[in-house]
């Protein structure tokens, strides 16, 4: 939750209610120092400021207070499985309607590979699928009719949606997520999920080494701008979030699975409007500024260095963590 927060926290509430940094009203730092501060917009407003999205180099944070917001205990959702050789369908459509949704909708599109699971189909296994998954963050029967028109993208599908108590919701990518594998992730805001963006995400997602990996399309619509220019936070006219999530076992493929995340990342530098620090993976410099405005950045690098004066929590010559 604490990094989750720091670096915005892009979640399944974000469309309704914004991230969890816009969300948090008060943290308690401990400084280089070992000074024990109060941050909010009252006390330490500076620090304070950074903390919403800034990620690192000002302090241990001890503890957070935030704003809540009253969900469920049912929501509607789950996933909607698709056949990879319906991308050019099935995504695009896809795009369409959550771009008429309701912010309440959530429905994150995750281009995978089918894994020898029961609950597919034995002619899936190990090809390529679209997983639409999230759900409806409100009243669970609005919710299922909302969610309808994402069920006739394609004739073939795995429907998977229901109404599930909203924790169930949470732990939905652990199917896919096995404990001890290898993770290498990148990521770009995209302003605009054109033909020409969508042909080259297929290009690479198609030529991917591992059956793990996972490549996430994530609309955003308005979630970014709720709290307006507010904290450290940038780019929050970003409409999408191209996450590239490479996951293997196997210690000796991990050269190949990294050349290859570098690869697709570099790919979409021309479309590219920034970057969520959060999905961001190895570090530099140069990744550490394309991540917030100029402006906001300059401000950070200054209330580190109050904060921070003789750089214990940095670990970058020039920026604030180190190499993941």
């Amino acid at each position: 939750l604490a990094g989750f927060t720091l670096g915005g926290g892009i979640g399944w509430l974000s469309r309704k209610h914004g991230l969890a940094c816009d969300n948090l009203f008060e943290a308690q730092v401990v400084t280089s120092e070992g000074e024990v501060l109060f941050a909010n917009k009252d006390e330490n407003t500076d620090l304070f400021w950074a903390l919403c999205g800034g990620v690192h180099g000002l302090g241990v944070v001890t503890s957070f207070g935030f704003r809540l917001h009253r969900v469920g205990p049912t929501v509607y959702g789950g996933m909607l499985i698709y056949q990879g050789d319906s991308f050019h369908t099935v995504v695009p459509e896809a795009i369409k309607l959550m771009e008429k949704s309701p912010d309440e909708l959530f429905l994150p599109i995750v281009l995978s590979t089918a894994p020898p699971a029961p609950f597919l189909p034995r002619e899936m296994h190990g090809n390529k699928m679209i997983v639409i998954v999230g759900g409806y963050m409100g009243d669970p029967k609005q919710g299922e009719q909302v969610v309808l028109p994402f069920k006739h993208l394609d004739k073939f599908k795995v429907d998977m949606m229901a109404p599930i108590p909203y924790l169930s919701l949470q732990s939905l990518p652990n199917e896919f997520n096995p404990p001890g594998i290898h993770n290498y992730w990148k990521n770009h805001y995209i302003s605009n999920l054109t033909p020409e963006v969508l042909d080259n995400v297929y290009k690479y997602w198609y030529d991917s080494p591992s059956p793990l990996t996972e490549v996430h399309l994530k609309y955003l619509g308005d979630a970014l701008k709720k709290a307006g220019s507010d904290g450290a936070f940038s780019h929050r006219d970003a409409r999408f979030n191209l996450n590239i999530v490479s996951k293997w076992i196997d210690p000796s493929q991990t050269q190949s699975n990294v050349a290859w995340t570098k690869r697709f990342f570099e790919s979409m530098e021309p479309y590219s409007s920034g970057h969520y620090i959060n999905y961001l993976g190895e570090l530099s410099n140069e990744l550490l500024a394309a991540s917030y405005e100029n402006p906001k950045y300059r401000r950070l690098q200054e209330i580190r260095a109050k904060y921070d004066p003789q750089g214990l929590f940095t670990s970058l010559k020039q920026g604030f963590v180190t190499r993941a």
